[in-house]
C-alpha cells in the first residue's frame, strides 16, 4: 500500500469514528482558536480555558490584540507556561494577521506557520477544527514515535 493510500485509509477511519473535529479549548472564531492553541503549548487546556473568557472579552479579534502592548497581554496570560514569550508571540502574530491578511486567519498551513509562535501542531489544529482540512495535530513525541513505527 502506498503512503497516500495509507493516509487516506487512516483519515477515512477517523472521519467515520469522529466526523466532527473539535477541541476542548474554548473559542468563538478562528483567531480565538489560534490564540488558545498557541497558549496551550506546555500547558493544559483546562488552565488555558480559565483565562479565555477574560482575555477574549478584552481582545476578541486580531485587530484589538494588534493594538495592545506586550505587557498588557502578559497580564492575561501570566498563569500559563512561558507567559513572556507567549505574550510577545500573541501580539506579533496579531499584528501580522492584520497587516498581511486583513485581520483574517489564513487557512493554509504554510501561511499559519509563518505567524510568530505558530508551529506545525498549532497550524494543524486550526486547519482541522476551523477550516475542515484533513490534518492530524500531534505533538513532537507522537510524531517521532509514529515515524519510527
Amino acid at each position: 500500500m502506498k503512503r497516500d493510500e495509507r493516509f487516506e485509509r487512516v483519515l477515512g477511519f477517523f472521519r467515520k469514528q469522529q466526523p466532527v473535529t473539535t477541541t476542548e479549548l474554548q473559542f468563538a472564531s478562528a483567531f480565538q482558536l489560534l490564540v488558545a492553541t498557541l497558549r496551550s503549548a506546555q500547558c493544559t487546556d483546562k488552565r488555558v480555558n480559565m483565562i479565555t473568557p477574560e482575555l477574549f472579552s478584552r481582545y476578541p479579534d486580531a485587530w484589538s490584540m494588534a493594538q495592545a502592548e506586550v505587557d498588557e497581554v502578559l497580564e492575561y496570560v501570566k498563569i500559563v507556561s512561558y507567559p513572556n514569550s507567549k505574550a510577545q508571540h500573541l501580539v506579533a502574530m496579531s499584528r501580522m494577521i492584520v497587516s498581511e491578511y486583513g485581520g483574517e486567519v489564513p487557512s493554509e498551513g504554510k501561511e499559519l506557520e509563518r505567524l510568530p509562535g505558530v508551529g506545525h501542531k498549532t497550524a494543524n489544529v486550526v486547519q482541522a477544527v476551523c477550516f475542515g482540512k484533513p490534518t492530524l495535530a500531534v505533538d513532537t513525541h507522537v510524531f517521532r514515535v509514529s515515524h519510527r513505527l
